[in-house]
């Protein structure tokens, strides 16, 4: 009922969104064109890009946004993109009693400089803002604590102070140990009205051409291209098939792209093969992706299995990308089915990882692909906890719960607890969610195992980890960690069918071809990827050294 409470909340919330954007869209003269080179050149660059914006605040901008998303078509050339999640403000810095003023540049004001004044009834932020770009150009900020956020404009060049008058439970001491957290909505009100629904619309929804947005918005984002395939199914005897082989897929629905982005891969979706009572299944743990994107996969979904031939059809309407690679001659034979069916049995119907899902990603604040910041996920888990507590159990606080456990303190049943003991501790919000993931944690609705976590666990349970087995957490890897294990089979050969593609693997759906950079190529070590923080373009696990160097131990 929670999850299904929290999708009705984002689909109430979609359709605000849409309906404000759409009342703000009214049919004016084009302005500019970003497909000229020269202006393709300035969209690229941000502060050219800024200057745009700032120069072109109009509702001309809202209804282009809405023409193109349903315009768009793969024959059509286009620019880059630099519009997908820019609803997400950019943190500007931690303003503390007493320190040094802070200072940036935003696209209405050429230099911001601002301190704050902390005493136990209120404070007072002091702003000073020069160059001011344009008369109907003003900043939006978002000053957040970890117990809640604070709206304000800066419509003018000047002087502004910023009042508060007293402070929520526990805010004082928030601000004096943390500060208060600026954030700057980079877009201005409307544009980041927009931006959330551009995204949406052109990333998630199905009524625009998703794939071919996806696709674009991956080449902006990580700068991969993707090559068409001669073939697009190809067919394997289930003879050729063995019990543990593994399923790396990829769907162009916004959510797969947006995992890719966040963690490096080149898949979103993870899942297995295993032979069970003689008879062929795909194992996986999957999610309904309503109202998120479209229904696309048959329910029940959760820790499932599924045979062959039907999961093969099901891929198929669904467009997925499925590559398959078996474990190495090794560890084919070290595979105990047996133990891997016993622990299949044991959570089958379990739910997705949704209570985990970010606990596996996060090793610390350089995780987070910008402008996505620590500050700014810590501000609104603290609002979210306001607005709908029961979701934030489900998505962070059960999981904070757990890591509080582990440090000898008693749980907590709001964030306001949480930023108690937190700061009673000299502890941040990022250090907490730092802490690595266990496997034997079980939450309020038992196992949570997202779809990679599972296949690790599966592998884990049939004998793969050998001795580390007690060292290396399935629930501490990604999709990108799961296939970069040295487990496969390298010198694999492949069946005839397979060779329609110059990779060592077998692909065996889809239009495009899978790339999976750094294939098989870490060995497994102690407290594996527990600590391995990458950002966006290049996701260096160890800057500066291969993620296959034996030397990168992050």
């Amino acid at each position: 009922m929670a999850v299904h409470g929290l999708r009705v909340g984002l689909v109430v919330a979609l359709a605000l969104v849409c309906l404000i954007a759409f009342a703000n869209a009214s049919p004016l003269p084009d302005l500019h064109d970003v497909t000229a080179p020269s202006q393709v050149t300035k969209w690229l660059d941000l502060e050219g890009r800024r200057a745009i914006l700032s120069a072109h605040k109009t509702r001309e901008s809202y209804r282009e946004a809405f023409g193109r998303w349903y315009k768009r078509h793969p024959s059509q050339t286009q620019p880059l993109r630099d519009d997908y999640y820019n609803f997400i403000p950019t943190f500007e810095g931690s303003l503390l009693n007493g320190s040094a003023s802070l200072q940036w540049s935003s696209p209405c004001f050429k230099t911001v400089q601002a301190n704050i004044s902390v005493t136990p009834s209120g404070g007072k932020i002091e702003l000073y803002t020069t160059g001011h770009t344009g008369w109907f150009c003003f900043d939006w900020y978002i000053l957040g604590t970890q117990e809640g956020i604070y709206l304000h404009p800066i419509l003018t060049e000047g002087h502004h102070s910023i009042d508060f008058d007293g402070w929520r439970t526990g805010e004082y001491d928030d601000v004096v140990l943390n500060g208060m957290q600026v954030f700057l909505v980079v877009e201005g009100l409307l544009d980041t009205v927009v931006s959330i629904a551009e995204t949406w619309l052109e990333l998630f929804s199905c009524l625009g051409d998703q794939s071919y947005n996806n696709r674009l918005f991956l080449q902006e984002k990580m700068g991969f291209t993707y090559k068409e395939r001669k073939q697009q199914v190809v067919t394997l005897n289930k003879s050729d098939i063995k019990s543990g082989m593994y399923l790396g897929v990829t769907r162009f629905d916004g959510l797969d792209p947006m995992i890719m982005w966040g963690t490096g891969g080149h898949t979103g979706h993870t899942a297995m093969t295993m032979w069970m009572d003689n008879e062929l299944y795909v194992m996986e743990s999957t999610s309904d992706p309503w109202p998120l994107t479209c229904q696309y996969w048959p329910q029940p979904e959760n820790i499932m299995k599924t045979p062959w031939d039907k999961w093969i059809q099901d891929a198929i309407a669904a467009e997925y990308m499925v590559s398959i690679f078996p474990l190495s001659p090794e560890n084919q034979k070290k595979f105990n089915t047996t133990a891997a069916l016993e622990f299949f049995k044991s959570v089958q119907g379990h739910p997705y990882g949704f209570s985990n899902f970010i606990y596996g990603w996060i090793d610390g604040k350089f995780n987070y692909p910008p402008p996505l910041a620590a500050q700014l996920v810590a501000t609104v888990f603290a609002f979210v906890d306001r607005i709908y507590p029961q979701g934030a159990n489900i998505i962070y606080l059960d999981g904070i719960n757990l890591r509080l456990k582990q440090m000898g303190l008693a749980p907590c049943s709001n964030m306001e607890c949480v930023v108690a003991i937190l700061d009673h501790r000299g502890l941040t919000f990022d250090d907490v969610m730092s802490i690595p993931e266990q496997d034997d944690w079980n939450y309020p609705d038992g196992k949570n195992m997202v779809c990679d976590v599972f296949v690790l666990s599966m592998y884990k349970a049939g004998g793969l980890f050998g001795d580390l087995a007690s060292q290396i957490q399935a629930t501490e890897q990604t999709p990108r960690d799961s296939y970069m294990m040295a487990l496969y089979d390298g010198n694999w050969q492949r069946p005839a069918a397979c060779a329609v593609d110059d990779v060592p693997w077998c692909q065996l759906l889809g239009k495009y071809l899978q790339d999976l950079p750094y294939w098989n190529t870490v060995a497994l070590y102690p407290h594996m990827n527990e600590q391995c923080q990458s950002q966006p373009p290049a996701y260096d696990r160890c800057p500066g050294m291969s993620p296959s160097d034996p030397r990168c131990h992050c």
